[in-house]
């Protein structure tokens, strides 16, 4: 009955450090992103913006107001 157990406890532990891992490649993403959640780089999102109004998809009157709730 000696080592009973010896290696039972291995799924565990890998889990463990393999959240533990994850988590850390999270926040050091977030903190390389600047600390913004999603990610988004305000000037690219206004770029589509553009774009999109240029293309026709969007009307004049709507690309005003959503230049407008993206620089608040």
């Amino acid at each position: 009955m000696m080592g009973f157990g010896i290696g039972e406890g291995w799924p565990i532990m890998v889990a463990f450090w393999g959240a533990i891992a994850l988590a850390l490649v999270a926040a050091l993403r977030w903190l390389n992103s600047g600390g913004q959640a999603s990610g988004l780089n305000p000037d690219s999102t206004l770029d589509t913006l553009r774009r999109s109004y240029a293309r026709g998809e969007i009307r004049r009157d709507e690309y005003e107001q959503l230049k407008r709730d993206l620089s608040d």
